[in-house]
């Protein structure tokens, strides 16, 4: 349902290009990422639990090289033929949401999984998902490390650029850090994989200082090598937790509601995300947000810490 909202959105913003229509169509576009949301993760877990990190860290991998292969093409494609390339790009998306559409219909179940029992609603689905969140500690630790981490580390992309050119980047370069992130977070994700035996907090510890560390530099350097290397390194750290992390969900949730669950955690993240935006429309500033996004990051270093020093 989900990749078939999207790509009928993308259709007809080819057919009907207004600004008005814009807008409804990123509405609906959220709505289709609704549907998705904790789909991939859902189908990984019953796959294979015991490989459920490794998988996970594997797909991630694979959609951060779709990533770079889909801006080399637009690139070129846009290099090429200007403006008119826009809707050779869009057309093309839209056959490959397609294509999801149709391969979802592939996926068989690998192992058998719980039944929902006879006469369960999906309200009542619903809410054994929040009762979970009220109920279990570890859940509710887990969420406020997503809207205090997650949404800063994915907010990123706003203002880097402003402060990059500010510090003398060349405006080709900016394009290019995003490839070059993705690129280098394929190598973070493999690392951060193979400490999955060690102490979550510890892991988490090393990976957000870290990336708070560097969003410092960021915005401090006169230097465009010290910024354009700080900005790499805190963009190629934003998806390094996210097998990790999504493990924990999983494994407090049944089969019953575990993609609710995970939707669920995306939804608070994404409050977190707009809560964000207005904080830094607000400040008018892109040093000022990333500093906020930094000390944000930082706060909830210390709240997770804390909160997790007896679990």
């Amino acid at each position: 349902i989900g990749y078939f909202i999207d790509a009928i959105c993308l259709a007809l913003l080819v057919v009907y290009p207004t600004v008005h229509m814009l807008y409804i169509l990123y509405f609906c576009r959220g709505a289709a990422g609704a549907f998705i949301s904790g789909s991939l993760e859902t189908v990984l877990y019953n796959v294979d639990q015991k490989k459920y990190t490794a998988n996970l860290s594997t797909a991630t991998q694979l959609m951060n090289a779709g990533d770079v292969s889909a801006v080399l093409l637009a690139s070129l494609l846009f290099g090429l033929f200007g403006d008119a390339s826009f809707e050779v790009l869009i057309l093309m998306t839209v056959f490959a949401q397609f294509c999801n559409f149709l391969l979802t219909f592939g996926i068989l179940p690998a192992r058998s999984v719980d039944q929902v029992e006879s006469g369960v609603h999906e309200l009542q689905i619903l809410k054994t998902s929040f009762d979970l969140l009220k109920s279990n500690l570890t859940a509710r630790k887990l969420l406020i490390w997503s809207l205090l981490v997650i949404s800063g580390t994915q907010m990123l992309e706003l203002s880097a650029p402003l402060i990059m050119r500010d510090v003398g980047v060349l405006d080709f370069m900016i394009p290019a850090v995003f490839v070059l992130s993705s690129m280098l977070s394929i190598v973070f994700l493999r690392l951060f994989v193979r400490m999955q035996n060690m102490d979550f907090r510890l892991i988490n510890i090393i990976r957000s200082t870290l990336f708070a560390g560097c969003g410092i530099v960021f915005v401090t350097a006169s230097s465009a090598i010290l910024a354009y290397a700080a900005f790499l390194i805190m963009f190629a750290l934003r998806d390094v937790l996210k097998p990790l992390y999504y493990k924990r969900i999983s494994d407090l949730a049944s089969d019953m509601n575990r993609a609710t669950v995970l939707s669920m955690f995306s939804m608070y993240k994404y409050v977190g995300l707009i809560l964000l935006r207005i904080l830094a429309g607000t400040l008018g500033s892109a040093v000022g947000t990333v500093l906020l996004l930094s000390i944000y990051i930082l706060i909830g270093v210390i709240v997770f810490v804390y909160d997790f020093r007896n679990t």
